[in-house]
């Protein structure tokens, strides 16, 4: 049986069954995706459905969505639209000559698959634009014909495991120098040494999905994956299919068999964002797999184990879902066993300097530039504001300060957003 590639090459998402490339990367790719509809994406899918915007023109709109100006997406976005471009650079070039060989007909697809798997396993951060052109050029080939599907996927599968997105767990790491954030890791320490089911709740950008992370990568499923899945991206009849997979006709379009993420991320961890959203009929199946260890997938009889443990975020209060019998109490009672309360910044300001610096060093890492120092004045701001999108936000002031300011220190005239009018 041929078998769809699982993961966008582009963004890396999850595909829909005989797609190339997921919805939202080729919707974006011809023009069509709406803007409006950006932050509905998961994060690490937006930096790419922005670029291809930027790259077809939309650069206003971007702007006007963003709230950012045009320099500064430019700047944040050429490494990936240069990806786009198949613009690779000097270094960690060997991907690229295997498939070209393959190209060629100097080295059989089997060849090429055997060299890439002797390739170095790491990439820095600036090395990345050249792994999306080689994933890209992958698709190239499958189109051409000089590649079949099994062969395409077996080399794009030999490639992620060099070249894992996936932070080491020496960068999944909760900044702060507080009291209570001291704390707080000892208790995700104890949480990560557990095999239970957790659940973590708190307002919006206030980290849920780093403090998933941070219990995986602390815990005996480190060495597998962390796969999140987030419910605002997904049609809600496909949900079933997307965790637990399907089988050949098991509904209209369901062209070939299917995993799901349970069996993606088999002696790892699925993250479920947005937990609340799950469909009742998810929510049975969901509490039958932490019940009994395994599952079917969608149309399928033959019962499918997995050691995959569940960690689910969500903004409200989950018990408040079941009280209005939108969420299953049984459910909620497996997941919380562990339960982490991700608290906003505005309750956490003690950490406010810690992840200024943070996010200053980072910026200026990426723009390879000396990291400024911040005024005085503009810190008083920050502590005066009241951080509403929380720590997600805060990245996005810093991040722009840093990729606008031409001089040694941020001054309050780069924290525009936060100056009274």
């Amino acid at each position: 049986m041929r078998k769809p590639i699982s993961n966008c090459p582009i963004c890396d998402g999850r595909l829909e069954p005989v797609k190339l490339k997921c919805t939202a990367c080729e919707m974006a790719m011809e023009g069509r995706f709406p803007i409006s509809k950006l932050g509905l994406l998961p994060s690490d899918q937006q930096q790419f459905v922005e670029a291809f915007l930027v790259a077809r023109g939309n650069i206003k709109e971007v702007e006007k969505e963003l709230g950012i100006s045009y320099p500064t997406v430019r700047k944040k976005l050429d490494e990936v639209i240069d990806a786009l471009g198949y613009a690779p650079q000097p270094k960690r070039q060997e991907q690229l000559e295997i498939l070209e060989a393959i190209e060629h007909g100097e080295m059989s697809p089997q060849e090429g698959i055997a060299a890439m798997q002797t390739l170095p396993r790491s990439f820095q951060p600036t090395e990345y634009p050249i792994m999306y052109a080689a994933q890209r050029k992958v698709l190239t080939l499958l189109h051409d014909h000089k590649l079949t599907v099994d062969e395409a996927e077996e080399l794009l599968s030999a490639m992620e495991t060099q070249q894992s997105l996936t932070p080491s767990i020496s960068k999944v790491e909760l900044v702060g120098t507080s009291k209570w954030t001291q704390q707080f890791r000892v208790n995700l320490q104890k949480i990560a040494g557990t095999q239970s089911p957790v659940l973590i709740q708190g307002e919006t950008g206030t980290g849920k999905e780093l403090i998933a992370r941070i219990i995986h990568y602390n815990s005996k499923y480190a060495s597998g994956p962390f796969v999140p899945f987030h419910m605002a991206a997904a049609a809600p009849t496909l949900v079933n299919s997307e965790i637990f997979g399907h089988e050949q006709g098991a509904f209209t379009g369901a062209v070939s068999q299917k995993k799901g993420m349970l069996e993606i991320a088999n002696d790892g961890t699925v993250c479920l964002d947005k937990i609340d959203a799950l469909p009742l009929e998810t929510q049975n199946r969901l509490h039958d797999f932490l019940v009994n260890g395994y599952f079917n997938r969608v149309g399928g009889t033959k019962p499918i184990y997995a050691n995959v443990r569940i960690i689910g975020t969500t903004h409200g209060d989950l018990k408040q879902f079941v009280d209005q019998k939108r969420f299953r109490s049984d459910l909620y009672y497996r997941l919380s066993i562990c339960v982490v309360q991700s608290p906003p910044l505005r309750e956490r300001l003690e950490d406010l300097p810690a992840l200024v610096e943070h996010f200053v060093q980072q910026q200026a890492e990426l723009d390879s530039k000396k990291p400024p120092k911040v005024s005085g004045a503009a810190m008083d701001l920050l502590r005066k504001y009241d951080w509403p999108e929380n720590v997600r936000e805060l990245y996005g002031v810093i991040s722009r300060a840093v990729v606008l300011c031409e001089e040694d220190e941020i001054t309050p005239d780069y924290l525009p957003e936060l100056s009274p009018s």
